[in-house]
């Protein structure tokens, strides 16, 4: 009775059981679209996966990176822009890739070699980057063309009928569940998060196991970035102020991952961000997509509120027992 009680609790049952009743009331609601708004949803949430993929690991590590959307929007840019000088798809995307992991890289140097706050730091590096993208693209959206970056589009996109995009979103969720799960950097990572002094006294490198987390995570903002635009067929220089960041926060945060670190699940934030997706087509298709920022603050402050009190129920129980 106990084990089955603990499956009805377990945050991840919750989550699947809230997509399906999403779900559920979109097809009722709307059963032709049902099948359409499915397929979209597969295309789009993949690129949201691939931010929240590194978001998570940061966040397990106790840091926190408001720059991915910068990133996600500065990727593609740069992309173009260094295709036009070099003329090679493949090298202008390698090497778009690399100079993120250097942004990524600079925003661990700073936050623990001189400990600045990550929030401020990255909040700083968002605004860089926005304004780079408006000051390369001069706020005129810019095409990205198949033609010129075929071979991308068929690795990274594929053809209408099979989504390559989300067989990659499934091909990370596993490397990074691996990666925090299965290895000696995946135990550092929480170590870290969980009691980063502890963690010092135990020899581990937390300045470096936080940097490498930081490089990850704007390395898969870029590679969210370079896919949702070669999907697109456009790099949009302004798009929705925030949309992904506030997305990508509500999804980790519903997925189990702690705001104070040391804690969290790839899989719990895979459904997180299908469940906030799923909210996002029923609300368009109702004619209030409007409100769907309104419900993601309700649902970040909501799940946030639950974290703190927990933390606290925990702290008071240690008091206790010392």
């Amino acid at each position: 009775m106990s084990k089955i009680k603990k499956i009805f609790t377990h945050r991840l049952f919750n989550l699947v059981l809230a997509s399906f009743l999403l779900f559920l009331i979109y097809c009722t609601i709307f059963p032709k679209a049902s099948i359409s708004m499915l397929s979209i949803l597969l295309k789009m949430a993949p690129e949201t996966i691939f931010v929240s993929l590194g978001f998570t690991i940061l966040l397990i590590s106790g840091e926190l990176d408001l720059s991915v959307e910068g990133v996600f929007a500065f990727a593609p840019i740069l992309m173009l822009s260094l295709w036009k000088i070099i003329h090679f798809s493949e090298a202008a995307f390698v090497l778009t890739l690399g100079i993120c992991c250097l942004i990524g890289f600079m925003n661990g140097f700073i936050v623990t070699r001189f400990k600045v706050p990550s929030m401020i730091v990255t909040l700083g590096m968002l605004y860089i980057l926005r304004s780079l993208v408006v000051f390369i693209t001069r706020g005129i959206p810019a095409v990205l063309g198949k033609k010129s970056f075929l071979f991308l589009y068929m690795i990274l996109i594929g053809s209408s009928t099979l989504s390559h995009q989300l067989l990659w979103a499934l091909f990370f969720v596993v490397i990074f569940w691996i990666l925090l799960n299965r290895t000696r950097f995946g135990n550092w990572v929480l170590f870290t998060g969980g009691n980063e002094r502890a963690a010092i006294d135990c020899g581990i490198n937390t300045n470096r196991v936080k940097t490498i987390c930081f490089i990850l995570c704007s390395l898969m903002a870029a590679l969210g970035g370079i896919i949702g635009s070669l999907r697109q067929g456009i790099v949009d220089p302004c798009p929705n102020e925030l949309t992904i960041l506030l997305t990508c926060i509500a999804g980790v945060v519903i997925g189990g991952t702690s705001i104070f670190g040391g804690k969290g699940s790839m899989v719990g934030t895979v459904l997180g961000i299908l469940c906030i997706n799923l909210l996002q087509s029923v609300l368009a298709t109702l004619g209030i997509g409007a409100w769907y920022r309104v419900l993601l603050g309700l649902i970040i402050v909501v799940v946030v509120i639950g974290q703190v009190l927990g933390w606290y129920q925990k702290e008071g129980r240690r008091v206790i027992r010392g």
